[in-house]
């Protein structure tokens, strides 16, 4: 009766870990992903290789606030960000990065 206890609290650790190794970000300059605890895994799209941002809700997603944000950028490059809280939100941000950057990449070739 012990060890389906121990075997519990081992999962919890682990999930907790695995949850406080996830970074997720939009920087004036790219969409970035990173994963891991002791190794670490690092996925990003340029915002100016952005071509499509997808958003995935299943009813209960959309029910509890969550869902899949998917950026796929020039050639084979595709960053999901799986089931995270407030996708709407998250697609919205991005898209607001990318017209932020195209604006900026336009002002400054009339510049030249």
């Amino acid at each position: 009766m012990l060890i389906p206890l121990i075997v519990g609290i081992f999962i919890t650790i682990y999930e907790w870990l695995r949850l406080r190794g996830i970074e997720m970000g939009v920087t004036t300059h790219r969409v970035v992903s990173k994963t891991g605890v002791v190794g670490r895994e690092t996925e990003e799209v340029r915002l100016s290789a952005i071509e499509t941002v997808d958003l995935h809700q299943t009813t209960w997603g959309r029910l509890l606030g969550y869902g899949d944000v998917r950026v796929t950028g020039r050639g084979e490059s595709t960053l999901v960000f799986a089931r995270i809280a407030d996708p709407v939100g998250v697609k919205r941000s991005i898209e607001t990065a990318y017209a932020a950057n195209v604006e900026q990449v336009a002002a400054a070739s009339q510049t030249r």
